[in-house]
């Protein structure tokens, strides 16, 4: 037997057998086929096996490409809903972390009054951050101040006691504020003041002196 007549014959019955495995009912066989001799190579022979089979062939290749296009496809979605997830935490967890970590106000204000008793020159008041929030660099805490309509002044750190360090959470601080001057409230006006941390949403403070104020607590 020639070497290639030997291994057409393998690779016939490997075909065959194949199909009978995968599609037994179709009732293929490897003795399915035509044997047609070659012109000009005696002794040579070639099998010519029926079309019926490539039916199942195709019929597989499309079965595997619906199989690999569903498994991308699902690839690609579970990963999308795994982003998506991520994403949601992390900005759950960036509003829970803006809205823990505000500064606010522990206790009454303060005022201290100037020598004629006219004007208030000085506001002192506690500070602190909820249990849950994050530490606060008092360096970066902006105080806002204005009385009745007049502009809005950020206040000089010269006039902020303390002006650094670091407010944990749970902890508290007493802070003094030095009223800039021609801002000065005086008894029945009022004043406004907004504390301002760098992570975190923003306090805001507005009081009316009574009349005949001379100092002391602000109700």
């Amino acid at each position: 037997m020639r070497v290639g007549q030997f291994i057409n014959s393998i690779f016939k019955n490997l075909y065959y057998s194949s199909f009978k495995y995968i599609f037994p009912s179709t009732g293929i066989s490897a003795n399915t086929s035509y044997k047609v001799d070659v012109p000009g190579e005696p002794g040579v022979v070639k099998y010519m096996k029926k079309d019926s089979a490539f039916t199942g062939l195709e019929a597989a290749i499309v079965l595997i490409a619906f199989v690999v296009v569903a498994a991308v496809f699902s690839y690609v979605m579970l990963g999308a809903g795994f982003f998506a997830t991520q994403k949601s935490q992390e900005v759950t967890y960036a509003g829970m972390k803006q809205s823990t970590s505000n500064i606010i106000l522990d206790g009454q204000l303060y005022g201290s009054m100037n020598a004629g008793g006219t004007s208030m020159t000085a506001l002192t008041f506690y500070i602190k951050v909820p249990e849950a929030g994050e530490t606060q660099d008092l360096k970066y805490v902006t105080y806002l101040w204005t009385k009745e309509n007049l502009e809005v002044q950020e206040l000089a750190s010269t006039g902020i006691t303390p002006d650094t360090g670091k407010l944990n959470p749970g902890g508290r601080k007493k802070v003094t504020l030095t009223v800039p001057n021609g801002n000065l409230p005086g008894a029945g006006e009022r004043f406004t003041l907004e504390i301002k941390p760098k992570t975190g949403a923003a306090t805001l403070i507005s009081r009316t002196l009574a009349d005949g104020y001379n100092g002391g607590i602000i109700i």
